[in-house]
């Protein structure tokens, strides 16, 4: 199975030199470091590796974790639109085993039209959301 993180860096400074561990050894695993990149996932997985990537960070996209795994995305959408402002794009990944398909991971990647929307959206971490 896959693992992956999403880091949120203070300086970029620190983002660029996480990029230099990209393909470097993890406990058995090869590292795969990306920068966040504005858009959709089509546009993302379109774009190559490092060039740009690093030249497409977004101050506007965010990372939520701790979702249910009945998270409906539509919904989600709606309560981040009222509660921070105008959501772009949102992506919440389904499970693709057997047992639980189709159900939400229980995180989100949301992007966000602006910076204080998604400010907005930081200063909810810690909040309930049902």
């Amino acid at each position: 199975s896959k693992i992956f993180a999403f880091v949120t860096f203070k300086k970029k400074a620190s983002a660029e030199a996480a990029m230099e561990e990209d393909g470097s050894d993890f406990h058995g695993s090869k590292l795969k470091v990306r920068m966040a990149q504005s858009g959709t996932k089509e546009e993302a997985e379109e774009a190559p590796a490092k060039g740009a990537a690093a030249k497409a960070v977004s101050d506007t996209m965010i990372f939520i974790a701790g979702l249910g795994f009945d998270c409906n995305p539509e919904a989600l959408t709606v309560h981040l639109t009222e509660q921070c402002g105008e959501v772009e794009h949102i992506d919440v990944p389904e499970s693709k085993n057997k047992v639980s398909r189709g159900q939400s991971r229980g995180f989100a990647i949301v992007k966000f039209r602006k910076k204080k929307s998604s400010d907005a959206a930081l200063a909810l971490d810690g909040t309930e959301y049902r």
